[in-house]
């Protein structure tokens, strides 16, 4: 299934059941530019401290692997933060909002790249959400998954998003 999003990006959504993640991968015909991005696996950006500690924690897991690490991009952050607090603010833990998706909320903030994925954790910290989303198949191959070169996170409460990207 095909579904242009502007004139200059075409998206291809992956079927998939309501127990899998889907992967979106995206043909871009024009550069795309990001706000900032990090200079290296330990740059936080503007993380905060717990959302810092889950960004580490992953590249940590990402570096065990013999996978690089993720960079930090600014406009992932955004659109995680905005939607940890969207989460929160319903009480729902759940990949789209009340009038959006997931992709669709992503590439509002600027956040594209040639594949993208988005994790989500309800979860008292960092590494409990880690370790939660290491018990799902899915959510632990976004994170392992080598494709991916750029991140972001967003935390609220409890409520946790990484968004994943092929820069």
């Amino acid at each position: 299934m095909k579904l242009c999003i502007t004139p200059i990006l075409a998206l291809c959504l992956t079927a998939c059941s309501s127990k899998k993640i889907t992967v979106i991968k995206v043909k871009t015909h024009k550069k795309h530019s990001y706000s900032k991005i990090g200079i290296n696996k330990n740059d936080c950006l503007t993380m905060g401290k717990q959302e810092c500690e889950l960004f580490k924690l992953v590249n940590n897991l990402r570096t065990n692997k013999g996978i690089n690490p993720l960079i930090a991009v600014e406009n992932c952050i955004t659109a995680a933060r905005h939607h940890s607090l969207q989460m929160k603010s319903n009480n729902k833990l759940t990949h789209d909002g009340k009038v959006e998706t997931w992709a669709n909320r992503i590439q509002r903030f600027g956040a594209i790249g040639q594949q993208m994925a988005e994790n989500i954790a309800l979860a008292s910290s960092a590494d409990k959400a880690v370790e939660l989303l290491l018990t799902s198949a899915e959510h632990k191959a976004n994170m392992l998954n080598p494709v991916f070169t750029h991140t972001g996170i967003g935390h609220n409460a409890r409520y946790w998003t990484q968004c994943f990207l092929e820069i």
